[in-house]
């Protein structure tokens, strides 16, 4: 139930000034690209489980997204490329010598490249040593198959895949706006859009406004006691390490200063302006799905 309170009166103050946490400030857009196929998955997949898939190096990047799948097989493979690509090669596009595998690889990874992933068997029968060593230097995963691989494939399912979640998110996006339009459009009163925020995230929402002072939160199971001590310190601290945000911001990743396993995620915006209802909806849907405990909303008039 969102209650209207001023911060200052919630909580017991220690008298200390927060420390902020060292990985705060992190904007949702920089982390991960919008598909949710991560790179383990494209491998599970049954077309490159038959090529008997291996991987050589980035075990421990295999969590990582796949935004696309992108066939190198030219030279000019690595200036086509925008990021978070799973790129398919039997090598041919990589060259003949150390010197321009070295050249294409740094191309990839300063392009940000999901991974690289040879076939082997077509155009080289061993994996020339310079590419792994390339890949290990520059912290790119490197996957081999050692049967042929249809590439046309693997680019259908896994774009089809990602597609299909383009197109959800699409409708969950017209869902979301549909409902924030229609409470604004009748009129609802603000603690009210702090519940439908608090009911689609599944998480304690708290509206401040510009003087960092608590106007409404739904606290969902949480203690208010707990949700909001010394709000404004942390409110205060979080603003000035985000001063570079403009008016309406993507989603922040912050941590709070006093317990650094609670995240909060930050939402700037105008709330009754024209486009209010579709930034609220496309931030809320950006983060719906995130492992996210709280979420704070700066109001402006």
């Amino acid at each position: 139930m969102p209650v209207p309170m001023n911060s200052s009166a919630v909580g017991r103050s220690t008298g200390q000034q927060p420390k902020l946490h060292p990985r705060a400030r992190t904007p949702l857009s920089s982390v991960e690209p919008p598909s949710t196929i991560t790179l383990k998955e494209v491998l599970e997949l049954p077309v490159l489980r038959r090529a008997q898939v291996e991987v050589l190096y980035g075990h421990e990047q295999l969590d990582h997204n796949v935004r696309w799948v992108h066939v190198a097989e030219s030279p000019r493979a690595g200036k086509l490329l925008r990021g978070h690509e799973l790129l398919l090669t039997t090598g041919l596009g990589l060259g003949e010598d150390d010197t321009e595998i070295r050249m294409n690889i740094d191309q990839f990874a300063r392009a940000e490249a999901a991974g690289l992933l040879v076939e082997l068997g077509t155009h080289w029968k061993q994996l020339p040593p310079a590419v792994q060593k390339e890949c290990e230097r520059h912290r790119l995963p490197l996957i081999v198959t050692h049967r042929e691989l249809r590439f046309v494939s693997v680019t259908e399912e896994v774009h089809t895949r990602i597609l299909n979640e383009q197109f959800a998110q699409t409708a969950a996006m017209r869902d979301i706006s549909e409902s924030f339009w229609s409470l604004m459009f009748n009129g609802a009163p603000t603690e009210q859009l702090v519940i439908h925020a608090s009911r689609l995230l599944g998480c304690p929402v708290v509206l401040e406004d510009l003087a960092h002072r608590v106007i409404y939160y739904s606290e969902g199971h949480e203690l208010p006691s707990e949700l909001l001590a010394d709000w404004e310190k942390k409110s205060r601290l979080w603003s000035l390490e985000n001063r570079h945000q403009g008016l309406i911001a993507e989603p922040i990743r912050v941590y709070d200063p006093t317990d650094p396993t609670i995240t909060w995620i930050l939402l700037i915006f105008k709330l009754r302006e024209a486009t209010g209802a579709d930034c609220i909806s496309a931030a809320l849907l950006k983060i719906q799905h995130m492992d996210l405990i709280f979420c704070a909303m700066q109001l402006w008039p």
